[in-house]
């Protein structure tokens, strides 16, 4: 069985260096690594270049956005079986190897794994992707993504009767995972299996709020009816759930009014405390978001006391790629 790599590339000169290394040193041998890149203007092609090994194909392209250049990548990959990868991120050696096993043979499946975020500066782990499960894997989808997107692993043939929408400037993954997931079986491996880098350019205020807009666009035919879309039932869970997607993506009164309707008595800690964040700027609310503060915490914590050696691994692999 062989599977195609996908990476899309925009002006990535400085990072996707790394991302070809950590592929190329893979565990699992069978592949192609397919990059397109969205009309970068720095050096990335030289950097591509450099890398003199059959199984990477490289196509340049005029910039029509990520959401285009996956569509052509997914049309363009030579196998049926599909990993992504973004071009600033770092694969673990068992990355394809672990995955394929998954999902070989159910084409119905979309894997994911667990990841781990560092920083660019230092490349040290800050904080792991937040662990998801089954039990609460609708109400988490409904909200957000849940899922580290570059991980991502799937049967090419069932994403393309969907597409990535490429009207969106962004949020396009978390809107294809709306769409396919009454047809997807997915699977989320809880070794952590991708590094993904945390840019120190921070994000404006403006592309802030517009990135919220979008999301809030996104979700709204699914939330006309909550019991169908997400087999979430009950008005009380369904009054709670509106109030959270106005908190993150809308407006924090609406979110007040929504967990008022539900009733105090069925709040717990988590709504307690977004209920008093509610009334902070919204600016202080964006830097917690950006800063990602209850993760960093968690990992520290598991760090110190479940002796994570995380860090260690990820030194090691990021010695293996200088090499």
């Amino acid at each position: 069985m062989k599977l195609t790599v996908l990476i899309t590339t925009y002006n990535c000169a400085l990072y996707i260096e790394y991302a070809i290394k950590s592929i190329l040193l893979q565990t699992f041998k069978d592949f192609e690594l397919l990059i397109i890149d969205d009309g970068s203007t720095d050096n990335t092609e030289d950097v591509i270049d450099q890398n003199n090994d059959p199984r990477i194909r490289y196509i340049k392209r005029e910039h029509f956005g990520r959401s285009a250049s996956l569509n052509y990548g997914l049309q363009n990959a030579s196998y049926d079986v599909v990993a992504l990868m973004d071009a600033d991120d770092i694969s673990h050696p068992e990355r394809l190897e672990k995955q394929i096993e998954i999902i070989l043979g159910n084409e119905n499946r979309v894997c994911y794994t667990q990841a781990a975020y560092f920083l660019e500066s230092d490349y040290k782990i800050k904080f792991l992707s937040e662990e998801t499960f089954h039990q609460v894997l609708n109400k988490r989808i409904a909200l957000h993504g849940s899922f580290c997107n570059s991980t991502m692993m799937f049967y090419k043939n069932n994403i393309l009767k969907y597409g990535y929408d490429e009207t969106l400037p962004s949020s396009e993954d978390y809107d294809l995972l709306l769409r396919i997931k009454n047809i997807s079986e997915f699977i989320l491996i809880q070794d952590i299996l991708l590094f993904a880098r945390i840019r120190n350019k921070s994000l404006s205020s403006n592309t802030y709020k517009s990135g919220k807009s979008i999301v809030y666009k996104i979700q709204e035919p699914f939330y006309q009816n909550l019991s169908s879309s997400f087999e979430i039932d009950g008005s009380i869970e369904q009054w709670k759930l509106k109030g959270w997607r106005e908190f993150y993506y809308g407006s924090k009164r609406f979110a007040r009014k929504n967990w008022l309707i539900a009733r105090l008595r069925n709040w717990n800690l988590k709504l307690t405390v977004a209920f008093l964040l509610s009334f902070f700027p919204e600016k202080f609310l964006e830097f917690i978001k950006n800063k990602r503060i209850r993760l960093r915490i968690n990992y520290q914590i598991q760090r110190h006391f479940h002796r994570i050696k995380i860090q260690t691994e990820f030194n090691e692999i990021c010695r293996m790629i200088r090499e």
